[in-house]
């Protein structure tokens, strides 16, 4: 299965009981146009709309600038994990002080798990 477009539904709402989303304002940008593996997560680098990350569940982190995907891999796991089944990388979210001290964080099932 291959995605060929991420696409990210903005919806400005008011998190207060009862409120009714008006789908005439619901905004739907293209942000990053690729294809990927199954992709099951993506997350912004904190303080930059231009950078995104987006993980893949065989253990692969692309990272996109300005809408498009670099050439090298952010950061590659696949010999980290089993992908098969319900296995692999099941989330990443980079940490709110990246560009301090670096931290990304990934849950993965690792290939000791057989």
């Amino acid at each position: 299965f291959v995605v060929s477009a991420l696409t990210v539904a903005v919806v400005a709402v008011n998190l207060v009981a009862g409120v009714v989303v008006d789908r005439e304002n619901i905004v739907h940008e293209l942000v990053v146009e690729g294809r990927f593996q199954s992709p099951l997560d993506f997350d912004w680098i904190p303080g930059d709309v231009e950078r995104i990350i987006i993980c893949e569940k065989r253990g692969i982190i692309h990272l996109a600038i300005d809408g498009q995907i670099q050439s090298k891999p952010f950061l590659d796991i696949s010999d980290q994990l089993i992908s098969t089944g319900s296995r692999g990388l099941t989330g990443c979210l980079i940490d709110v002080d990246f560009d301090n001290n670096r931290f990304l964080y990934v849950s993965y099932v690792d290939n000791r798990a057989r």
